[in-house]
């Protein structure tokens, strides 16, 4: 009984001081924001990512012989070969796949890559830094116009603006993307 008074007074005492927090508000000494990830997801978050699993696989790739295997080309030639006939589904084998050289593997319309199971299907990326994986149509590629070098040597989370060395490359209403390579020594920077 004395329990169960007490953790009602504590109840009680949590509810009488909620309070209402402007998440948008809060910042880090570095100016640092959180950021909103409510339209993160499958288009948006407003669909549920469809399942590969009750699809049977269109393709399966086995998995690498060696470490100096390179089984980019063998899978991107899998997803276009299944995104032509229409989508489906590209199986990678249970165990190591490696991946190496400098070229993207694209996912087409309709198709799927998966694995058998996260730790059964084991990707090894090597080579030049890159986007390993791209959704789109096969052979499109992002072209760069003009660019210009960010100033700042900190940009922060949720930062709306950054200067740049020359913004009179930039017009007006151009769409811009701010692209930060991730080599191993940006990766192992401590905050």
């Amino acid at each position: 009984m004395m329990r169960s008074l007490f953790l009602a007074v504590i109840f009680a005492a949590t509810v009488a001081h909620a309070v209402e927090v402007d998440w948008q508000a809060i910042k880090t000494k570095r100016g640092d924001t959180l950021p909103d990830f409510s339209f993160v997801g499958y288009r948006q978050g407003d669909h549920k990512l469809p399942s590969s699993k009750s699809r049977d696989a269109s393709v399966v790739i086995p998995a690498s012989k060696s470490t100096s295997d390179d089984q980019t080309s063998a899978i991107q030639d899998a997803l276009d070969e299944v995104a032509a006939a229409g989508g489906g589904v590209v199986e990678l084998a249970a165990g190591r796949h490696y991946l190496a050289g400098d070229a993207s593997i694209v996912i087409g319309t309709k198709t799927w890559l998966r694995g058998v199971d996260q730790a059964k299907t084991i990707l090894v990326v090597k080579g030049t830094p890159r986007t390993v994986f791209a959704v789109g149509v096969p052979g499109v590629k992002a072209t760069a116009g003009v660019s210009s070098n960010i100033t700042a040597s900190y940009v922060p989370i949720g930062a709306s603006t950054v200067a740049v060395s020359d913004a009179s490359v930039f017009t007006v209403n151009q769409t811009v993307f701010v692209q930060r390579p991730a080599s191993a020594a940006w990766v192992n920077v401590a905050v």
